[in-house]
């Protein structure tokens, strides 16, 4: 959590009791939230405060927004060294954060300077699947 504070620093933004919470709420979360989810789990943060903080966080490239294709938008942080890719079950919702990143083996195929990426899969969890 030091780290996310730093970041929040770096760039300029200061640390407010409620940015503090969205950023605890996120770096707790083990899948990309709404920003209902967010208010939520936020406990005394207004819907206004959390989507302008969210808003805000995503344009500095704190947090990355993940849609499967179900018109909500859902966020999750990106870690300074690493950004999340996420499985998402069609049947439960079920979202699981995935550790693998193909960026380098298509940068080496295409010769490309990539400079963005977002990669979602849509399937069905081996629990639905029994």
């Amino acid at each position: 959590m030091e780290k996310l504070l730093s970041r929040i620093k770096e760039l300029g933004l200061k640390i407010t009791v409620p940015r503090r919470q969205i950023l605890n709420v996120l770096n707790e979360s083990n899948k990309p939230l709404t920003i209902s989810e967010i208010v939520n789990k936020c406990g005394g943060a207004d819907f206004t405060t959390v989507f302008r903080t969210v808003k805000l966080f995503s344009s500095k490239g704190l947090l990355q927004s993940t849609n499967f294709n179900d018109k909500q938008l859902r966020y999750s942080l990106i870690k300074k060294d690493n950004h999340p890719h996420h499985i998402l079950c069609k049947n439960c919702g079920k979202i699981e954060e995935l550790e693998i990143c193909i960026i380098d083996k298509v940068r080496k195929l295409t010769d490309y300077r990539i400079v963005d990426h977002s990669m979602e899969f849509i399937g069905i969890c081996p629990e639905c699947k029994k």
